[in-house]
């Protein structure tokens, strides 16, 4: 019964690890495409 339960603790433990590092990386990819946007938009003005 205790290594089923502590099995059970180390999978969410696991499950909690990988969603923040889904959501972190979620962060950073987003980050990054609004910056290529920003600099996109500069090129675009000085081209004009």
């Amino acid at each position: 019964m205790l290594t089923f339960y502590l099995n059970g603790l180390i999978s969410n433990f696991i499950f909690n690890c990988e969603l923040r590092i889904a959501n972190w990386f979620d962060k950073v990819f987003t980050s990054r495409d609004s910056i290529a946007r920003v600099t996109d938009y500069d090129l675009e003005r000085v081209r004009l």
